[in-house]
C-alpha cells in the first residue's frame, strides 16, 4: 500500500524516486548507508564495518601495571582514552579525544 502524505513535501524527490536510485542491480537489493555522529570532530561519518578501517589499539601502563591509556587509530586518525587509578581502583575513564 502506498503512503498517503498530506501537507508539504520536505524532500526534493518523492519516495519512489529515492527507492529507485537506491536499488543495487548487482545484488538485487535496496541499499542505504549507515552514518554516525563523531563528537570529537563534530562531523557525520560513514559507519566503519569489519574489513574496512579496523582500528589498531595500543595500551600504555603506569608504574603499578595498570592500563592508563588506550590509543586507537582509525583511517590515520588517533583517538586517546585515559584511565585514572587511585590505588588499585579504577576511578575514571575519559571520552575518546
Amino acid at each position: 500500500m502506498a503512503v498517503n502524505r498530506t501537507g508539504s513535501n520536505e524532500t526534493k524527490q518523492n519516495e519512489q524516486s529515492i527507492l529507485n536510485t537506491s536499488y543495487d542491480r548487482e545484488f538485487g537489493v535496496l541499499v542505504t548507508e549507515g552514518l554516525t555522529y563523531n563528537p570529537v570532530s563534530s562531523s557525520i561519518e560513514r559507519t566503519v564495518v569489519i574489513g574496512q578501517g579496523n582500528a589498531s589499539m595500543v595500551l600504555s601502563y603506569d608504574g603499578d601495571g595498570n592500563v592508563n591509556q588506550i590509543e586507537k587509530t582509525v583511517d590515520g586518525t588517533t583517538y586517546t582514552k585515559t584511565l585514572t587509578w587511585v590505588g588499585q581502583r579504577l576511578t575514571e575513564i575519559s571520552a575518546w579525544v
